[in-house]
């Protein structure tokens, strides 16, 4: 890469910083990212930024394409790039050979800083057809998502729940439900144009941020919904906000609180997921089967387990001899399990009793006349 000159004007500055600053920017996790793609990748050069939520954020770059790059600029950089451009009537951002970048205003004033590594995860997703989409006054989007962003009073210190997006003939809505946290159910509705409707849940931080810091109340904004994202574009940004699982993140926190109640060690490990100490260990991760959901309690109670006709059948007995436990091999470990319905999540602390009682003693029946010695060991127990 050769030292690159990009001139950029005062109103571009002004906008990756004004867009930047709602992503919550960070030189260390979201740095803006310059980048000029090859052309016959079909992309634009253009700014991407990343909020704190997972929200892909493009910002337009007026500049046209140079020579293929990507480089990550601190935000002291940007700041003192609009400065100079405001003061001194332009600024001309320099590149030179991937580590360095200048910031030049015409009058000569200047500062020069180190790049920052390019951080992974800023890759464009690039769907298909939506499958329902609207365009409303960015003032109307605002005070329709902004309410439904904030707790209901006595919850401003409980964990926010996401957002549901509808999109219906001639309105779109988000449905709040904080029942979770001992709230209520709220949606805000508002007309807007539309085609199609569907429903999508998303964690809202980013957007509310966006749309509050970074639109202009008069400038249309359009909504696109896939099966994967939710494209949300303006006249400066287009943010590509990712799904989340409603009734996932509706079970799992209470499921959470159930066990912490009855006196479990319990540690999240994702969204759909957490972990439980105990003899043994298991993992509670929340599955939608066919036409039901489901918590699956589960345990890996060995590894490096060859798999062989002698040992399957003791497992087949076992399985068999307990109503609704499930055993299997994966990869040389051999993992047992029960679903709960997740309409009975408050028997969620007998379940995992039970399903413990179940394995009492698996270990004793397995090591007969095999190398499973270490079943129910320091060794052999995986989290």
């Amino acid at each position: 890469m050769s030292t690159i000159e990009i001139p950029i004007e005062s109103d571009e500055w002004e906008r990756i910083v004004r867009v930047a600053k709602a992503t919550a920017w960070d030189d260390r996790d979201n740095p803006p990212v310059l980048q000029h793609p090859f052309p016959g990748l079909g992309a634009d050069p253009q700014w991407r930024l990343r909020c704190i939520d997972g929200t892909l954020v493009e910002v337009r770059h007026d500049v046209p394409w140079i020579e293929s790059f990507a480089v990550a600029l601190p935000t002291r950089l940007v700041i003192h790039g609009a400065v100079l451009a405001n003061l001194e009537g332009g600024c001309v951002l320099t590149i030179d050979d991937k580590r360095y970048a200048t910031v030049r205003g015409s009058n000569g004033s200047n500062s020069v800083h180190d790049l920052l590594p390019v951080p992974s995860g800023y890759e464009l997703p690039n769907p298909w057809q939506p499958t329902a989409s609207a365009t409303i006054e960015a003032t109307r989007l605002f005070n329709c998502l902004y309410p439904a962003s904030l707790p209901p009073t006595g919850l401003e210190q409980a964990e926010p729940p996401p957002l549901e997006l509808g999109i219906s003939d001639g309105e779109i809505g988000f449905l709040a439900n904080w029942s979770m946290a001992g709230g209520h159910k709220a949606t805000f509705r508002t007309p807007a144009e539309t085609d199609g409707s569907a429903r999508l849940g998303f964690w809202p931080t980013g957007l509310t941020d966006l749309v509050s810091g970074a639109t202009r109340g008069s400038e249309t904004v359009a909504l696109a919904m896939f099966d994967e994202w939710l494209r949300v574009t303006t006249d400066d940004w287009t943010a590509w906000v990712p799904p989340t699982d409603l009734v996932c993140t509706r079970w799992i926190p209470q499921a959470t609180e159930i066990l912490k109640k009855a006196g479990e060690s319990v540690t999240p490990i994702s969204e759909d997921a957490f972990s439980v100490t105990g003899n043994p260990a298991v993992r509670v991760t929340f599955h939608d089967v066919v036409d039901q959901q489901v918590l699956r309690i589960s345990t890996v109670l060995a590894t490096n387990v060859e798999d062989e006709l002698d040992v399957r059948q003791r497992i087949d007995g076992i399985v068999h001899s307990r109503p609704g436990l499930k055993g299997w091999f994966e990869e040389g470990r051999v993992v047992f399990a029960i679903d709960l319905d997740v309409a009975r999540v408050d028997e969620l602390p007998h379940t995992l009793h039970r399903f413990r009682s179940q394995l009492h003693g698996f270990d004793l029946l397995l090591s007969i006349g095999d190398p499973l010695h270490d079943l129910f060991t320091e060794a052999g127990l995986v989290e």
